[in-house]
């Protein structure tokens, strides 16, 4: 049996404490793991400085160089030298400190860390000091300290971030995927920290920059859109101790994903699943499945019922009272909705459709359909005609759904549904995503085949994005052209569309756009942004904006037309996005309905 000392003696030479450039590298693996963490850490130390003025400028998606220049309060040259050590903060002392935090940071590790894995500059002046102190750092290594002469505030350039972890550069992504999470990241700190003024730059270029006015809807305006910010509408509700404050749109601006959910806790964005359940049952019977709202919510409540040393990144929190806190982001957004009068209401003339309810007809039929009273001509309403001229098609003696045999057109039920009937039974079709499938096929043919018929505007039309959808999109022009689309940067986040693909042409270039963004970042921040990934996205897209809406009314003629191209295609049972678009009621079906033999 071995003593304590001889256990020790024997322990030493398998267990060692790391070096501190070791440590550092280590922790640059968990606060360090993409160009945009840097920028957000950077950020996070700019605001708590006190600066009311911050410039952000990256150079190929922050790989080359990601600049944060500020300013706040300054450094001297003992304190920018011991904030590259690890664990040196100003913002706690002790661990009691913890359990009220009410910096951004607190832990002392991303300074260090971003030097580790980067070539670093920092430049930094106190105002009332009459020079300042650049420290060049190079892998955690400090090459130079010199005297120098610097506006007041602090500069820190990272450049050539993970040259010296090639294995974690090959992790890095495209630019513009890079890039998309920097102006994601920057922008909901911009949008918490709306009294400051935020200018983000890449390669030269504004992507873009907030006021720093007195409440956050500039900030939203220059991150998210002017014309989604001015639709917003405001929330204010305080109970227990939990403010609830901020903005929510509309329900027809809904996005296909979560990325315009903005989550904050004491002016801090944060990932919360609480919050985010909180956010979508408050839109519940307001949004169809698979959309999500465009919120921005901003809560204060009490530092020490809030745990934000969860995480290194600082981004998950969790809170002493949940269900108190679940309640208040539901109650102010259920009010802020409700006053807005966002809520569907039936009225006398155009029933519209309630969702979860009402006993008529209109529950079974989809939320896009209204009703059309009696004497209103078609030709108010908006109209994709399919190019049809003579009054009768036969469609070909071919198979629909299983059926077999002649097939006879019976008309169109609510403007959306075409009805036919086989000797097997009665035929269901949904004309939009009919006309979706049709399109589809059509564009994939003509991308296979290099014969794609493009279709030029008279007049090109512009089409202004939020900066993180007008980076995706700039960074797959090649693919868009692909489908047919002429679509050309025209500066601040506006493009013009030249041409759009034949097949697609009735669709609305800025519909089209903007759907289109929303999906590549959702395809970036899951990296799957591959060509053909991206590809599939824009002739989705082009087909569903592209085709006859439900609603719409259609002729008969147009109607042969429909069903015949559809069953002209190689798949006429499900839309690109997966919905049956054809039903088949047998007529043994129908009997047994009404109860007959």
């Amino acid at each position: 049996m071995l003593d304590g000392l001889g256990m020790e003696s024997r322990m030493s030479g398998r267990i060692a404490v790391l070096d501190e450039h070791t440590a550092n590298r280590i922790a640059a693996g968990e606060v360090v793991e993409r160009p945009g963490a840097v920028a957000k850490e950077l950020v996070e130390n700019s605001l708590d400085a006190g600066a009311t003025r911050i410039r952000i400028d990256v150079q190929d998606g922050g790989r080359s160089l990601i600049s944060v220049a500020d300013n706040g309060c300054g450094m001297t040259c003992d304190e920018a030298l011991l904030s590259l050590q690890r664990h040196a903060t100003s913002k706690i002392t002790c661990a009691d400190d913890l359990q009220r935090v009410t910096t951004l940071g607190f832990r002392g590790e991303a300074l260090p860390s971003i030097a580790s894995v980067s070539r670093m500059e920092l430049a930094t002046r106190v105002p009332n000091d009459i020079s300042g102190t650049r420290i060049l750092v190079e892998a955690g290594v400090v090459r130079e300290v010199v005297e120098t002469g610097t506006p007041p505030g602090t500069r820190v350039d990272v450049r050539d971030l993970f040259f010296n972890t090639p294995a974690r550069l090959k992790f890095v992504k495209s630019d513009q995927t890079e890039l998309g999470h920097i102006v994601d990241l920057v922008g909901r700190l911009a949008m918490a920290h709306y009294s400051t003024s935020i200018r983000l730059a890449s390669n030269g270029r504004e992507v873009f920059a907030t006021p720093g006015g007195p409440d956050a809807r500039g900030a939203i305006a220059a991150v998210w859109g002017r014309e989604r910010a001015a639709r917003m509408v405001p929330l204010d509700d305080t109970e227990v101790g939990i403010s609830v404050t901020g903005f929510a749109a509309p329900p027809e601006l809904s996005r296909p994903n979560r990325s315009h959910e903005a989550l904050f806790v004491n002016r801090r964005p944060i990932t919360s699943r609480l919050l985010a359940h909180a956010v979508e049952e408050a839109y519940r019977t307001l949004l169809p499945d698979g959309r999500y709202p465009i919120v921005a919510v901003f809560i204060e409540m009490d530092p020490e019922l809030v745990d934000v040393n969860v995480h290194p990144t600082k981004a998950e929190v969790r809170f002493r009272e949940e269900r108190l806190v679940h309640q208040a982001v539901v109650r102010a957004l259920r009010r802020a909705l409700l006053q807005g009068h966002h809520v569907p209401r039936i009225t006398g003339q155009a029933p519209q459709i309630v969702r979860n309810g009402g006993g008529s007809l209109a529950q079974f039929l989809p939320p896009a359909i209204g009703v059309r009273p009696h004497g209103i001509p078609p030709s108010v309403v908006p109209d994709v005609r399919l190019g049809v001229t003579v009054e009768q098609i036969q469609p070909p003696a071919s198979a629909l759904q299983g059926t077999t045999g002649a097939w006879r057109l019976i008309g169109q039920v609510a403007n959306t549904f075409i009805v036919g009937e086989t000797p097997e039974g009665m035929v269901l079709i949904d004309q939009h995503v009919a006309h979706e499938r049709v399109i589809h096929d059509a564009l994939t043919r003509g991308m296979a085949n290099g014969n794609l018929e493009v279709q030029r505007l008279l007049l090109p039309a512009t089409v202004t994005l939020p900066p993180r959808e007008a980076a995706v999109i700039a960074g797959h022009l090649e693919e868009l052209a692909s489908v047919g689309f002429d679509v050309e940067p025209f500066g601040g986040g506006t493009f013009l569309v030249r041409t759009m693909p034949a097949v697609a042409a009735a669709a609305n270039p800025e519909g089209v756009l903007q759907e289109l963004g929303a999906e590549l970042c959702a395809l970036d921040g899951a990296g799957r942004a591959t060509r053909e990934g991206v590809l599939d996205a824009v002739v989705t897209m082009a087909s569903c904006k592209g085709a006859v809406k439900a609603g719409q009314p259609l002729s008969p003629a147009e109607m042969r037309k429909l069903v015949q191209d559809l069953l002209d295609t190689e798949n006429p049972a499900t839309c690109p996005h997966g919905r049956p678009i054809v039903v088949t009621i047998p007529h043994a079906e129908l009997l047994r309905r009404f109860k007959r033999s």
